[in-house]
């Protein structure tokens, strides 16, 4: 079973983010082959989120895997 879902945003302030995100779902299907671990897949992801640093409305925040849940979450980092 495969799914996916993309997202598109019409506000040119959420374009870094975007690139994260999809540079992240490339090195998830870049890890993903026969013999390796979702938690693998998962790590190549939380490694690109967590390297991208984005500024929306003047907030620094970079992007980090929710525990316990699918999904990425942003948080604002202060003071940087």
């Amino acid at each position: 079973i495969i799914d996916a879902a993309f997202t598109v945003a019409f506000d040119p302030r959420h374009d870094e983010l975007l690139r994260a995100v999809r540079d992240a779902t490339e090195a998830g299907i870049r890890t993903a082959g026969v013999g390796v671990t979702l938690g693998e897949v998962g790590a190549a992801v939380q490694r690109v989120m967590e390297s991208r640093y984005t500024n929306i409305t003047s907030r620094t925040a970079s992007g980090s895997p929710i525990p316990t849940r699918h999904g990425v979450r942003v948080r604002v980092i202060r003071n940087l």
